[in-house]
């Protein structure tokens, strides 16, 4: 199977531009390790970046732009379980 037998050209061109800025994507990396970290201290580096990530993630959903976002879709204020993985989620309220 080859790509060319997979796809065919539409004549439509699609462009998604990110709903956040460049530099809030970018900032979303900044201060990780494991990509830089060595075999001796990778496990280390990873579980700093997993805290630094959901710390950033919880700051982000429950900021104003995603608290908007969810607001404007019933189902995620009706159903908070889509984010029972996140600690504060027990100290929020909907």
């Amino acid at each position: 199977m080859t790509i060319a037998n997979d796809f065919a050209a539409s004549g439509l061109v699609v462009m998604r531009t990110p709903l956040l800025p460049r530099e809030t994507l970018d900032a979303w990396t900044h201060d990780l390790r494991a990509a830089s970290a060595d075999d001796a201290t990778l496990d280390d580096a990873l579980t700093h970046d997993r805290a630094l990530l959901r710390e950033r993630l919880q700051a982000f959903l429950f900021g104003r732009d995603a608290r908007d976002a969810r607001r404007s879709s019933p189902r995620f204020e009706r159903d908070p379980g889509w984010m029972a993985g996140l600690d504060i989620v027990r100290r929020a309220q909907f």
